[in-house]
């Protein structure tokens, strides 16, 4: 055999080896990641959904901080505020820190939603990022198969032909041939 054929074949064997090797890293990476997004976690819409009311809750938690002195419950807070008795009563320095103390709790559940809201976009993002890596690498393994069956033909075919070639181990120090003292 000539020194050009022997080095096809150690060619044609390293693609061989690469393409297994391939296909057995991305072959499960593109499995798991071909699984349905409501699998992972949420169809896209529910998230979509879920994230427009919790942007919706904080403008209205806004709002609400906005005209809290004049929606019932803490309109009465408003009430005691200017109420000299009552003021007088309680103290007004509690009554400035009652005051502080709802608006602060208040704003706080606000950014709680607008963090809400930030996360699940978040995840809806991923989720896309995801959808179309799994896309990809199906399409990825899928023409490392393709490779896979015509490296196989391939070798159905002319490996048998070819005498005394053993082409599924690799040579051992002896099996190689010294180039070096070729007539």
């Amino acid at each position: 055999m000539s020194r050009l054929e022997d080095d096809l074949i150690n060619d044609f064997r390293e693609q061989k080896k690469f393409v297994h090797e391939e296909i057995v890293l991305f072959d499960p990476l593109a499995e798991s990641l071909r699984r349905p997004a409501a699998t992972r976690l949420v169809s896209k819409g529910a998230l979509i959904i879920l994230e427009i009311i919790c942007y919706l809750l904080f403008i209205g938690i806004i709002a609400l901080m906005v005209l809290l002195k004049k929606v019932y419950p803490f309109s009465v807070l408003e009430d005691a505020f200017y109420n000299d008795q009552v003021r007088n009563n309680i103290g007004v320095v509690n009554v400035v820190y009652l005051n502080v103390a709802l608006y602060c709790v208040v704003g706080f559940i606000g950014v709680l939603f607008l963090l809400i809201g930030t996360a699940v976009r978040q995840i809806r993002l991923k989720n896309d990022i995801i959808h179309v890596a799994g896309k990809h690498l199906k399409s990825l393994v899928g023409q490392l198969l393709k490779r896979k069956a015509a490296i196989e033909t391939i070798e159905q075919r002319h490996f048998a032909e070819l005498p005394g070639i053993n082409y599924n181990h690799e040579p051992g120090v002896n099996e190689k041939p010294n180039y070096g003292f070729e007539e």
